[in-house]
């Protein structure tokens, strides 16, 4: 677990890594070649990465690594499994708002359900702490019943993952986010009516080599769509924006 720089949140916690959806803007990816062991993919992690789905009589859902105390990044960004680090939330000594699994995705369709359960196990002995998930993948978060101190959310980079706001609307949850970051396209104001059932918005640039920078009406139109529905919003500081946004969802007030 790491103080992070993320503006939004206290910490990170990692008890899973690594991911197949295969961004080519991942930060991630880039520290997991870094500061792990580089592994290629096995042909089986490539047919899901290419058809979103394993192919038949493929065993990589049960081989997936679980790594061994103190490794970094074992099998580069293959996913992987950290036991060792799953009690550091109970060490920390103040209420936090915590990020869980930045550098992955726990809910992708290859994160076995084993892994998920004793992340929320946790999450349940700590109520405490906020925990803040972030998915693209957010159907699996209705397999799940939520704890009070969860935050979910899912990522839309343009209307072509518009579509992950009409599932998160059907998500029990006490704070229900979406999270523009990166913004890389438009988002059409008839996908951004399904702000109304969120709680709140993120919105954020690209970071990195060749990082594309949004269009000012991109921002201005989820801007203006969430306070239509009196959505807090919260402006990350890489975009630049003239008008400094830094709300937070109404629980905040609560706490």
């Amino acid at each position: 677990m790491n103080r992070t720089n993320i503006e939004w949140c206290d910490y990170s916690w990692n008890p899973v890594t690594g991911c197949l959806h295969g961004c080519p803007y991942c930060y991630a990816r880039r520290m997991a070649k870094r500061f792990g062991r580089a592994k290629d993919l096995c042909n089986c992690m490539k047919h899901l990465l290419a058809y979103g789905n394993f192919p038949k009589q493929c065993k990589c859902k049960i081989n997936l690594k679980i790594a061994c105390p103190g490794e970094v990044f074992p099998a580069g960004f293959t996913p992987t499994f950290y036991p060792s680090r799953l009690d550091e939330p109970k060490k920390l000594k103040k209420p936090a708002k915590i990020f869980t699994v930045s550098m992955g995705d726990l809910f992708g369709e290859w994160v076995p359900q084993q892994w998920i359960d004793a992340v929320l196990q946790v999450v349940r002995e700590c109520p405490q702490h906020i925990f803040i998930f972030l998915t693209k993948n957010p159907a699996r978060y209705e397999d799940y019943e939520w704890p009070a101190n969860c935050w979910l959310g899912t990522t839309v980079e343009s209307s072509y993952t518009a579509s992950r706001l009409v599932c998160m609307s059907k998500i029990k949850a006490a704070v229900r986010f979406v999270c523009f970051e990166p913004l890389l396209g438009p988002v059409a104001k008839f996908d951004l009516e399904n702000l109304k059932d969120m709680h709140w918005v993120i919105i954020g640039a690209q970071t990195g080599p060749g990082a594309q920078t949004p269009d000012a009406e991109w921002i201005q139109t989820i801007i203006g769509q969430a306070k239509a529905y009196n959505v807090p919003l919260f402006l990350k500081d890489n975009l630049n924006w003239p008008e400094a946004l830094r709300e937070w969802p109404e629980r905040m007030k609560c706490l």
